[in-house]
């Protein structure tokens, strides 16, 4: 998102069994992670099943984008189906690792940590190398089943 994608995330529901969303740790969760996306999709808000094509359809029209601009990622691969039914560029997410390579492969955007520091003056090569071996992602641990 801050490079300039539109990005999405499509889930199940930010409330737990018995909990309400309006709790203050979930809330403050949903707030730390609505910063890296442009929006957010809960299925069961929406009321429709998470392998239904017109969710994925829903999810690009909230970012305003056609689904065949999109690629959807996740570790589930009967999840992938509708999303590709629809037009959507899919990647099934086995390790964090393969799935950024994927990403920028696709995008043919570098998505590690050191691309905003490669460059002529940044650093010596063996920084570089550290620093490029570590996907540009915040670890997070939150449940959104």
């Amino acid at each position: 998102r801050f490079e300039g994608l539109y990005t999405g995330l499509l889930c199940h529901q930010w409330s737990h069994a018995g909990q309400s969303i309006s709790t203050p740790e979930l809330l403050r969760t949903k707030a730390n992670v609505q910063r890296y996306f442009n929006t957010i999709v809960e299925c069961k808000e929406e009321k429709l099943n998470r392998l239904d094509p017109s969710l994925y359809a829903l999810t690009a029209q909230r970012i305003s984008t056609q689904p065949q601009e999109l690629i959807y990622v996740d570790c589930r691969e009967h999840h992938l189906e509708p999303a590709a039914a629809i037009g959507m560029t899919t990647v099934h997410m086995v390790t964090p690792e393969a799935t950024v390579t994927a990403l920028e492969n696709f995008l043919q955007l570098p998505l590690r940590a050191s691309a905003a520091a490669d460059g002529p003056h940044a650093g010596n090569s063996e920084e570089r190398t550290s620093a490029h071996s570590q996907p540009h992602v915040e670890s997070m641990q939150i449940s959104l089943s």
